[in-house]
């Protein structure tokens, strides 16, 4: 589990508006850990060479993601495990807008005068799987990145549609015959926030 330091939302100014990759906003979700709760997947190749260094590691959330994913039943065994494929990234717009949201993202902390006082700089080792990508912290190395550490957060959402329509699973006043019910699946998009500060 990681331990964030930080965990704050931030527009992408430069990505505002910006009809290549969002119509209305970039969100992104920044959080900020230790480099000791990284994964042991990441660690040896990737983090490891820079352990006995100080410093943290960020990482970014795309909140609003164009690709959508799916879920559906493995078996009729109600012990089985669904089938989940949250197609990450899938959207080539999300990659964009993530790689350049990254890229904005440390340039613009790493010129904060708190970095500079420290002489912070980001690291210079890329992944084994991205070395030939071009130069560490370029757009093409960063989108190497992600699509190979890029993975699913908690809170995934949107999953039941709404409607009158066949493939409805609630009606327009989000009923099922439940009661007392409060689930993310319901919602129609994720919003710029934990969804579970919506349903707790």
């Amino acid at each position: 589990m990681l331990l964030y330091g930080l965990s704050y939302n931030k527009v992408v100014e430069d990505l505002k508006g910006d009809g290549e990759y969002y119509a209305t906003s970039t969100d992104l979700q920044i959080l900020s850990g230790y480099l000791s709760t990284s994964w042991s997947t990441d660690y040896d190749g990737y983090l490891g060479p820079i352990t006995d260094k100080p410093g943290f590691r960020v990482g970014l959330i795309l909140i609003r993601p164009k690709s959508r994913g799916r879920i559906a039943l493995q078996s009729a065994d109600p012990n089985d495990y669904p089938l989940i494929d949250p197609h990450l990234l899938e959207h080539p717009d999300d990659i964009k807008a993530i790689s350049h949201g990254a890229k904005k993202f440390v340039e613009s902390m790493l010129n904060t005068n708190a970095m500079r006082n420290i002489g912070a700089r980001p690291s210079d080792v890329p992944l084994p799987a991205c070395a030939d990508s071009g130069a560490v912290w370029s757009l093409e190395s960063i989108e190497c990145l992600y699509r190979h550490v890029a993975h699913m957060s908690w809170h995934t959402c949107c999953t039941a549609p709404m409607g009158s329509h066949a493939e409805a699973v609630v009606d327009e006043r989000l009923r099922q015959g439940e009661k007392d019910i409060a689930e993310a699946m319901r919602f129609r998009s994720y919003q710029s926030s934990r969804c579970v500060l919506s349903i707790c």
